[in-house]
């Protein structure tokens, strides 16, 4: 099964790299824990073999007994600093696992995999999900269970929500923190008095900053304030 196994990720790693990939990850057992999470190592360590990566969703209760050879691991619950730390020592990564989407508040998307998270150190975030239907995907009482939806399916492409545009400004937050610790970096190299002090201010700043209740518009504004003066 372990040679059926390498020879199958080896052929997949071939046909990704002709249109571009560089890296492929191969998912475990879902949310698997205990004997059946450790039992799967032998196979994450035949996929690292064969020249793949290795990623699976553990829930809350899991995720600190994450297995060596998972180059990612996919946490459920709130975000952990000691978490991503023991796994970034290890050089892996770790991605968010915490916010479904049937919830529809954009605030809470753009800041829980927003800055919050950049602020815990996590790698990435994978919420459930962008699409699973219960029923009729556009009928919401058809008396099934609430969809898992941040986008809608049309003949040809998807409708996006405000969750999902939340997301992406999510995203730009961190664009613009990551460019700011930087330009941050850049100006204590320099040595220059006033780019020193204001890269001191700029810091004690942003470290200070609690974005579970920040007003992100706020924040970002500051964030290109400094970015300009630096």
């Amino acid at each position: 099964d372990l040679a059926r196994l390498k020879d199958h990720v080896r052929k997949t790693i071939s046909l990704a790299r002709e249109y571009g990939f560089t890296d492929v990850y191969f998912y475990g057992r879902d949310e698997a824990g205990g004997e059946l999470l450790k039992s799967q190592i032998p196979a994450f360590r035949a996929v690292r073999k064969a020249g793949g990566k290795t990623y699976v969703s553990l829930t809350h209760q899991w995720r600190d007994k994450a297995p060596d050879v998972l180059d990612q691991v996919i946490a459920a619950g709130w975000p952990s600093r000691e978490l991503a730390a023991a796994r970034h020592r290890l050089g892996h990564k770790l991605s968010a696992y915490w916010l479904w989407t049937k919830n529809h508040d954009p605030l809470m998307f753009r800041r829980n995999h927003g800055l919050y998270l950049w602020s815990h150190d996590y790698d990435g975030f994978t919420p459930y999900c962008f699409m699973h239907n219960h029923g009729g995907v556009w009928n919401h009482f058809d008396g099934t269970d609430e969809d898992f939806n941040i986008a809608y399916p049309t003949v040809n492409g998807a409708i996006g929500t405000l969750p999902l545009e939340a997301l992406r400004e999510g995203i730009d937050d961190v664009r613009y923190a990551t460019l700011l610790m930087t330009r941050i970096e850049e100006a204590r190299k320099s040595r220059r008095s006033r780019a020193v002090a204001v890269a001191k201010e700029a810091s004690e700043w942003i470290e200070k900053e609690d974005f579970s209740t920040a007003d992100l518009d706020s924040v970002r504004s500051r964030m290109v304030e400094y970015i300009t003066r630096l």
